[in-house]
């Protein structure tokens, strides 16, 4: 990428906050709905959008040369695919935090489904996508392209809302074409950037304004689905339409952003280059946090425990990527050593 976009870090490290946040608040909503628990759990749900925004959009910036397309898949894989199965393997090894009996069938499987640990679905899905790649780059990147993608996923978001027990395949959240829009919205808005930038900074009363119906209008839906005892998977943690708006409403609005202080990217920055790592570890992390945490006797629908449980979460998780990146460097240059 010839030229770092300050914004995709911004987007980045706001995602994975977000993740993290979305997780502390569903354990909040988990033992009682709080009107603070629903609000949390759904400012984030730009994040998973955003990630598969970003991812599309990286990889249609890239100047990188690539010999073929098994070439392009390997150094793509490459990147993600060895932690993938590291933490699948701790996820599933019989630790104190609950994994099931540890056998070689239920680690391919869990690998191939994504089901080692619930946030690790994302994998799978994006492996989908980086396959698909190529073929998405030629034919997708048009005005035709864009308008064709966001009917697909938005029929396929709708029909979650209103049919979800027909669906089968499709409904599942692994299943790329749930999420192709917001990846061919990366490839379409690559080249186009710098104009759109521009466009959105003359109108940010306007999206600032869109961003904050968007968000009224999906807290509402949460609220009125839970209080008609649909649940909280299908309230809250389903994509839907209303997902889809405020996820394009809240991206717009952090390109509307003329500057950024210099410590705001900083730390943007820094998150964003650890992201996929934080996504991987900080669900090990809150598990063990919680079975500490159940002793002290404090409910975790509170803002204490979400608070708290975010902080640490945090911060562990920093550190476990800091130890794990020293230790996978150190046996890296010992094997280049021995070869």
């Amino acid at each position: 990428m010839p030229k770092r976009i300050i914004e995709m870090d911004i987007l980045r490290g706001l995602a994975i906050l977000g993740v993290i946040t979305g997780h502390v608040a569903a354990e909040t909503l988990y033992v009682k709905t709080t009107f603070l628990g629903i609000l949390f759990n759904q400012v984030i749900r730009f994040a998973v959008p955003v990630y598969i925004f970003l991812s599309g959009m990286g990889l249609s910036l890239s100047k990188k040369p690539y010999s073929g397309y098994i070439n392009f898949v390997g150094q793509r894989l490459r990147k993600i695919i060895p932690l993938y199965c590291l933490w699948t393997a701790i996820y599933l090894f019989p630790l104190p935090f609950g994994g099931p009996i540890f056998s070689l069938k239920t680690y391919f499987k869990a690998v191939f489904t994504g089901n080692a640990s619930f946030q690790l679905y994302f994998v799978p899905l994006i492996i989908q996508l980086y396959l698909l790649f190529p073929l998405l780059h030629r034919y997708f990147q048009t005005k035709i392209g864009l308008v064709l993608s966001f009917f697909i996923t938005l029929a396929l978001q709708a029909s979650q809302v209103y049919f979800p027990k027909s669906l089968w395949l499709l409904g599942d959240q692994r299943f790329f074409l749930n999420w192709l829009f917001f990846f061919v919205l990366g490839l379409w808005c690559a080249p186009r950037l710098a104009t759109w930038q521009r466009q959105f900074q003359s109108r940010q009363p306007v999206i600032f304004i869109a961003f904050l119906l968007c968000l009224a209008g999906m807290l509402l839906e949460a609220k009125t689905n839970l209080s008609a005892g649909k649940g909280l998977v299908y309230s809250l943690s389903n994509m839907r339409p209303s997902v889809m708006l405020y996820s394009l409403a809240f991206g717009a609005l952090v390109f509307t952003c003329k500057s950024w202080p210099k410590v705001f990217i900083s730390f943007f920055r820094f998150l964003s280059g650890i992201s996929y790592d934080l996504f991987l570890v900080h669900v090990f992390v809150l598990v063990e946090f919680n079975a500490l945490f159940i002793h002290t006797g404090i409910s975790k629908a509170t803002l204490t425990y979400g608070i708290f449980a975010f902080l640490v979460v945090l911060v562990f998780s920093i550190g476990i990527v800091f130890v794990q990146r020293y230790l996978l460097n150190s046996l890296l240059q010992l094997l280049s050593l021995k070869l």
